[in-house]
C-alpha cells in the first residue's frame, strides 16, 4: 500500500508540482501551505504592543507610533492588519492579486479571519466592506482580491458582507508607484455609496489587502461617512 502510495504520490508531483511560492523549492504534493516551513516561519504577524492607530507592531512599545502621534484627522477609527509586510507576505499578494493564483485567496482569508478574533476592538462592528475595484480594473483582473478576503472573513465570523453598497467611480492609478500626497490626489472621490440606507448608522469594517499610507482607505471610509455610517475600522492583510 505505501509503494502505491508513493508512486501516485510521485506522479502528482510530475502533473502538479507544489512549490513555495517565496523560494520556489519543492514541497510534498499533499503539503497545504503555499509558503515551505522555512518561508512560512519568517511571516510576521502582528503582535502586542501595537500602534492603537494604524495598527503598526511597535518593538519598543507605547501606545502609537512616531507617525501616528502627530496625525492629521482621518475618515475611520482605527486599522488592524494580520501580518507587517515583508517579502514573504508581498510575494503572496503579488500573486494573489496579479498573477491569477486566485485560490491564495482561501489561505490568506483564513489568517485573517483567525487573526480577526483575536481582535477585540472589532466586538461590536456588524458589517464587512471590501474596497472595491473600478470596473474596468475588475474586467482585467476578473476578481476582487479584498472582496475574495472580506468573504472569508465573513464565514468564519458571522459577520453580514455587503459587496453592493460600496462602488470605485473611475480606474485610478496604481498606489504603488505613488508618494503619500500623489496617492491621496489620485484617489480624492474616486469612491461612492450607492445605497446610503445599506451604511447608515452601521458600524463598518473596511477590508483591504495591503495598508501602506492608508489613502485607500480614508478614501473609502470618507464615501462611508458622508453616506452615515456611524463608526469605521479598517482591516488589512498586511501593514507596510
Amino acid at each position: 500500500m505505501n509503494f502505491f502510495k508513493k508512486i501516485i504520490d510521485i506522479g502528482l508531483h510530475i502533473l502538479f508540482p507544489v512549490k513555495c511560492h517565496f523560494c520556489l523549492r519543492d514541497q510534498p504534493s499533499d503539503y497545504v501551505h503555499p509558503l515551505c516551513p522555512q518561508c512560512l516561519k519568517k511571516l510576521k504577524p502582528v503582535n502586542v504592543p501595537y500602534c492603537l492607530f494604524c495598527g503598526r507592531s511597535l518593538d519598543r512599545g507605547g501606545d502609537f507610533c512616531g507617525s501616528c502621534i502627530h496625525r492629521s484627522s482621518r475618515s475611520f477609527d482605527f486599522l488592524r492588519s494580520a501580518y507587517m509586510f515583508n517579502p514573504e507576505i508581498r510575494e503572496l499578494i503579488h500573486d494573489f492579486k496579479y498573477r491569477g493564483f486566485k485560490k491564495l485567496g482561501l489561505w490568506l482569508g483564513q489568517r485573517m479571519a483567525e487573526k480577526f478574533s483575536s481582535y477585540r476592538e472589532f466586538a461590536n462592528y456588524d458589517i464587512l466592506i471590501p474596497v472595491p475595484l473600478s470596473v474596468s480594473r475588475m474586467k482585467e483582473r476578473r476578481y476582487n482580491q479584498s472582496l475574495i478576503l472580506a468573504s472569508v472573513i465573513s464565514r468564519y465570523s458571522g459577520l453580514e458582507l455587503n459587496q453592493t453598497a460600496l462602488v470605485k467611480n473611475r480606474k485610478t492609478a496604481p498606489q504603488a508607484f505613488l508618494g503619500k500626497k500623489e496617492r491621496e490626489k489620485n484617489l480624492k472621490g474616486a469612491f461612492s455609496v450607492l445605497h446610503p440606507e445599506e451604511v447608515k448608522n452601521r458600524k463598518v469594517i473596511l477590508i483591504d489587502d495591503v495598508a501602506t499610507t492608508m489613502s485607500t482607505l480614508n478614501e473609502a471610509a470618507s464615501a462611508l461617512k458622508k453616506a452615515g455610517a456611524y463608526h469605521i475600522a479598517c482591516y488589512t492583510l498586511a501593514r507596510e
